[in-house]
């Protein structure tokens, strides 16, 4: 279903008339509707299904593929959450937890999630490109769901951020209260 609607966007890029200077949605549209109808109808009639069925079916995606996009960003942001806040405790000079440290870590934690949000956006879409085969998502775009939950993929990257954070100051603050011992 997806190849057909992928194919139907080729088709509109190809006789839209993109590149012209006198491009027209209304226009673009039509032409791609009518080769998705035409490539449905047949895929409707080799797979014994309804054209609504394929059309219902273009909106649902997998949700595995959107959970390891997830998770696989969630990953790399804590790896880079975690330099940053080892280097802000470790600036901040032998007095581990003081003030200035905890405004860093905050000031930080809300330009990391910010970034984050933007950066995994951008990660949702390549691995979408990855997945589709093919660099125009054109209106597909919207169908990502990272798009429709920013605020809480904010406050989830603040939380990683605060986590990986709290996790750096107790390794740091055990390390500068361990006696050193003598060679």
């Amino acid at each position: 279903m997806e190849f057909g609607e992928d194919l139907a966007i080729r088709y509109m890029d190809a006789h839209a008339r993109t590149r012209s200077g006198q491009f027209q949605w209304a226009d673009a549209d039509r032409i791609r509707n009518q080769c998705a109808g035409k490539l449905f109808s047949a895929i409707a009639a080799t797979h014994a299904v309804t054209p609504p069925q394929i059309m219902s079916s273009l909106g649902r995606r997998p949700p595995e593929f959107d959970a390891a996009v997830v998770m696989s960003f969630a990953l790399l942001y804590a790896w880079a959450t975690s330099t940053i806040s080892r280097r802000i405790w470790r600036r901040q000079g032998r007095e581990i937890g003081s003030v200035g440290g905890v405004v860093m870590i905050a000031y930080a934690s809300l330009a990391a999630a910010g970034a984050g949000v933007l950066l995994g956006e951008q990660w949702a879409a390549m691995m979408e490109d990855l997945r589709l085969r093919n660099g125009h998502l054109s209106y597909r775009l919207d169908r990502i769901p990272w798009t429709h939950h920013r605020l809480e993929l904010f406050i989830g990257a603040l939380a990683i951020f605060w986590l990986v954070s709290a996790i750096q100051y107790r390794t740091l603050s055990r390390r500068t209260q361990q006696p050193a011992t003598a060679a």
